[in-house]
């Protein structure tokens, strides 16, 4: 025999809601049953209240908590964009106090150097593709720079004048690889003992500065400070250059290899000086 199925939509949609009602009632009879005995409803009065004021007021109560939760949402992701916001107060922040410290200490550094001509000048323009080998500088011909002047930080030398043009000049850095970067230098052994090098190139790998101790009679130790000696002609003396990292004898010779780490950060620097030797003449921009 087959089995008999409710066809009418009108009946299945009475029978649907009954069941739910039944099911609602059901996982809801305590709070119903609750709030009827607090308020002594009738009979009808209960019907009225189960099947029609208690939904209702549950789907007020959910609307309402739903509402609550859209508001904590919106509340959530204005303090998420707050945080962000802080973030990158605190990144500016930063970067506005290192860039003062470079001026405070370049501005020591200045007064400390007085008995050369200095100009302050800022790094603006860094290649990318050469990011240890050159820099340019706003400073140019009507500011008084020329070739081969000597360019320090707060921190120590960092390469020379390279070209010069009217309102900016090219700085070759001392990391540049080339074979054009030779400086001669001083290690200071003791207060009283000085040795003569010359600093040949930048090795990459160590980054450090490969040095030619010229007196190979005298000891050096890591440890031992390194500043220009003033005899290249190009560079003033006393600037500082780095300390000695690591001293390698060479096999079969007299020769010993010298590294130095240099003092300034080659990485990260917005602000500079170009120093002069007492006798270079400042040579002004004439069009």
């Amino acid at each position: 025999m087959k089995k008999r199925s409710i066809k009418n939509p009108v009946i299945r949609f009475a029978i649907l809601v009954l069941v739910i009602a039944i099911l609602f009632f059901t996982i809801n009879a305590t709070s119903i049953a609750r709030d009827l005995s607090d308020a002594s409803f009738g009979f009808f009065g209960s019907l009225r209240y189960t099947f029609i004021e208690y939904p209702i007021k549950k789907v007020g109560t959910f609307f309402s908590d739903f509402g609550q939760f859209l508001i904590a949402r919106d509340q959530e992701r204005i303090l998420e964009k707050d945080i962000e916001m802080l973030e990158v107060y605190k990144s500016e922040l930063e970067e506005a106090y290192r860039q003062i410290n470079q001026l405070k200490k370049l501005n020591e550094l200045e007064i400390s150097i007085n008995e050369y001509r200095h100009v302050p000048t800022t790094i603006i323009y860094r290649p990318s593709d050469v990011y240890l080998s050159t820099v340019v500088i706003d400073k140019g011909a009507q500011d008084g720079i020329i070739k081969d002047a000597a360019i320090i930080t707060n921190k120590g030398l960092i390469g020379k004048v390279e070209a010069v043009q009217k309102h900016h000049s090219i700085v070759r850095l001392l990391t540049t690889q080339t074979n054009k970067n030779k400086v001669a230098l001083k290690i200071q052994v003791s207060p009283a003992t000085t040795a003569e090098a010359i600093l040949e190139r930048y090795d990459v790998q160590r980054q450090a500065f490969e040095v030619v101790l010229l007196d190979t009679n005298i000891t050096i130790s890591p440890g031992n400070s390194v500043i220009t000696s003033g005899l290249g002609g190009v560079f003033p003396s006393g600037l500082l250059v780095g300390t000695v990292s690591e001293v390698v004898e060479m096999p079969n010779t007299l020769a010993v290899k010298v590294y130095v780490k240099p003092a300034a950060d080659f990485y990260n620097f917005d602000y500079a000086l170009v120093v002069f030797r007492d006798t270079m003449a400042i040579r002004e921009w004439s069009p």
